[in-house]
Order: C-alpha cells, then sequence, then structure tokens
C-alpha cells in the first residue's frame, strides 16, 4: 500500500508538529511569568531604553542649545566682574524676548547680594520665567532655606 502523500526527508510528522508548538507555548509562557516579576520587566524596559537611546544618539552638537560665555572681551567691554545683578537680569531678559530662549540657566555664583530691587528681578525671573540660577551649598546646608 502506498502512503496518500509522498515521503519526503523534510516532512515533518505531525506528532513533530504539534511537539514543536507545545514546547514555544511552553517557553513563551514562562518567558512571560518570567518578565511579569517586578524587578524583570523593569530590567527589560530599562534594557530596550537603552538601547533605543544608544540608536538614537549622535555626536553631532544640538542646535538648540546655545552656550553663552563671559569671556574677557565681555569683561573688557562691560566692566570687571562681578557685574551688577541689573545687568544679569538684563541680559536674561535680552535671552527671553529677543532671542526667544525656551529656557536660562545661569551658572554663575554671585559673590554677595545685589540691591533689594536687583536681586528681586533675578528672583521674579527665575520664579515665573525659564531661568534656573545656580546654587552653592555650603557643607551640611539643605536647600530648604533657599527661596526658589
Amino acid at each position: 500500500m502506498k502512503p496518500a502523500v509522498p515521503y519526503h526527508p523534510h516532512h515533518l510528522r505531525p506528532d513533530a508538529i504539534r511537539l514543536t508548538i507545545a514546547i514555544i507555548a511552553v517557553l513563551l509562557t514562562v518567558l512571560t511569568q518570567w518578565m511579569a516579576l517586578p524587578t524583570r520587566s523593569f530590567f527589560a524596559d530599562e534594557w530596550l531604553r537603552d538601547h533605543f537611546v544608544k540608536l538614537q544618539t549622535t555626536d553631532a552638537p544640538d542646535p538648540r542649545i546655545l552656550v553663552v560665555d563671559i569671556d574677557e572681551a565681555s569683561l573688557a567691554s562691560e566692566g570687571i566682574w562681578p557685574w551688577p545683578h541689573d545687568r544679569l537680569a538684563d541680559l536674561v531678559e535680552t535671552l527671553l524676548t529677543s532671542y526667544s530662549a525656551r529656557g536660562v540657566a545661569l551658572d554663575i555664583v554671585l559673590p554677595k547680594a545685589g540691591n533689594a530691587g536687583e536681586d528681586d528681578r533675578l528672583g521674579l525671573l527665575a520664579q515665573h520665567g525659564p531661568l534656573v540660577l545656580a546654587q552653592a551649598l555650603a557643607p551640611g546646608q539643605s536647600e530648604e532655606g533657599l527661596v526658589h
């Protein structure tokens, strides 16, 4: 008696196909349960995020970021440091209005307080505008006593 389908060495028997499907189903179930553990899913999320970020990185400078440096020429033109806080407030307002900066960070530690009006202006810009001021904390000092 001849088989209905000719035998070919690469054909799988139905039992082998069912066994393969069952093994794949068990492996997927185990993998799903393993990924459901809180630490595992966090690890997987972080791993995927890290690899996605690595794929998106570039060495090209970001045109949206501009560093304005107060150099020797600026000091010669505008006067010795420290500048009055009004001048710094003017610079911040110019960046925000004339140049449409979406945010300004002043990485400048001011050695002493300015007069009340000057510091109020910088404080209002920091409180209501996209201005971030540098903070230098003494050892053991917390941010609780600082004005935000």
